[in-house]
Formats: C-alpha cells, structure tokens, sequence
C-alpha cells in the first residue's frame, strides 16, 4: 500500500539521501561537483560525505566518490525481508529456462516500482520505475483503491518517458479497468522504446499485493502477438503456482508451530 507522508521530513537525513542519489547517478562525483550541484557551501558538502564515507556508504577513489559496496548488505536483505520472495525467485528463473523471455519480479515501495529478481542484468535505470508506464506498475495499481492510485499519481505524476507513455490519467484508469478483467497488463513501449511486456499481480494470502511479475523484452525478440496470444497464459499459470506454494509454505509453518506446542 503506498504511503505519502512528506509533512514529517527530516531536511539533513534528506539532504544526505540527496547526495547520494547525486553521486549514484554521476557514476562517481567530486567534492565540487556536489557543490555546484547542490549549491551548499563545501565544508557542509564535505561534512556529509565524509559521513557517509565513514559508514561506508561512499568511498573515496581518485579524488571522487563512489557508491560503496555496503549498500550491497542493504539490498540483499530487502530481497529476503519476505519468505515468499525465494518462492517468486525460483518461479523467475524457472520461467526464464520456459520461455526464453526476460522475466522479472517488481514490488510497489512509496509510489514507485522496484526491481526485485530480473532474469538478466539491467542497467540502474531500470531498477526503480514509475507506476503508470509500466507493466508491472500497472498490474499491481490495478489491485489498489482509486484512493490508493490516485495518492501515487499525485505525488509522482505521469513524467513521458517514451513517445507511448500514457499521460493522461483517464486513459490510464481505462488501463487498469482491463487489467482486472483480463488478469494481465500490457506495457507497448511506455518506459523504454522498443521494449515492451506483460505483467500480473501476485496477491498474498491475505488478499495483499506482494508484487507483480513480469515477461517481456525487446519487440526484435518477442511479438506482441506472442506475449498475450501465448505467454499471457503462462504468466497467469506461474502467478496461481506461486500463489499456490505460499499456501503450502503458510501451512508448512503452521504444522511446525503446531508440533512444536
């Protein structure tokens, strides 16, 4: 559920966050170059980083800064926060083996649609996304309230980011109506041209969202013929499988407690 609380914001803790977003994106940035950028005076900037530095969240490599290999411990345990995640993880690979297809799993975090498990290596933009140019994005607002949806588009709006990116929020609803009667969306090219997929919600057992997975890739590879005339099926199928193994997993679980008493 997307959550858009900004009135309680800590403006140091944000600024740091900032910076590090900056030097994320630079690939490596000077002392300077966070300065301009950010036009704060250099013993502020340099107070920051040298922070961040020191819990290893930066290092420092001729004369620059770089993201540091700590944030690696981060990520790994967000990837295994959820004992259903290593379920979705095996469906990805098994469904990559079936369908020669690029399959990835993304949940929905503050509005925004997170990589979780992909089947290649993608590039860092494609790692954090919008909600509205995307399949997966699409599959998971398709299961949230009007209420829910509109909180995300409010604070992230509908940015074009391909000349089929869908702007206009009537034409998206009109999306996500279709989403719930087929199961599945259709992402043709809105967040990166040339690329397009499908994507279904995964819902957990208690009816939330946990995510959505998705199969697709470049339209030289897959036909969009082929992605909802025969892989639409097998993503449904895959979504009712894991669905199905959390089910036994929760019962696995239940039994154990049980033996336990």
């Amino acid at each position: 559920m997307p959550t858009n609380n900004t009135n309680s914001v800590h403006k140091t803790t944000d600024r740091a966050i900032e910076i590090l977003d900056f030097i994320r994106r630079s690939n490596g940035a000077t002392l300077g170059g966070v300065q301009e950028h950010f036009d704060l005076s250099r013993s502020t900037v340099y107070m920051h980083v040298n922070t961040l530095n020191q819990q290893g969240l930066v290092i420092r490599e001729n004369g620059q800064y770089w993201i540091g290999l700590r944030f690696r411990e981060f990520s790994e345990s967000a990837r295994r926060r959820k004992p259903g995640y290593q379920i979705i993880e095996k469906k990805v690979r098994e469904l990559t083996s079936e369908t020669e297809s690029e399959v990835e799993f993304l949940v929905e975090e503050v509005g925004r649609i997170n990589l979780v498990f992909h089947s290649e290596s993608v590039s860092h933009d494609r790692v954090r996304l919008f909600a509205h140019n995307t399949a997966a994005g699409k599959a998971i607002l398709s299961e949230y309230s009007e209420e829910e949806v509109q909180t995300i588009l409010d604070r992230w709006g509908l940015p074009k980011q391909a000349p089929n990116t869908i702007t206009d929020e009537e034409q998206l609803h009109e999306q996500l109506e279709a989403v719930s009667e087929k199961g599945y969306s259709y992402n043709d090219g809105e967040c990166f041209e040339g690329y397009h997929g499908i994507g279904a919600p995964i819902e957990g057992l208690d009816g939330s969202v946990i995510g959505a997975l998705t199969i697709g890739g470049p339209v030289y590879r897959v036909t969009e013929e082929t992605l909802k005339n025969e892989l639409a099926d097998v993503l449904l199928d895959a979504v009712d499988a894991i669905k199905e193994s959390l089910r036994s997993q929760q019962e696995a679980i239940y039994s154990e407690y049980a033996n336990r008493s």
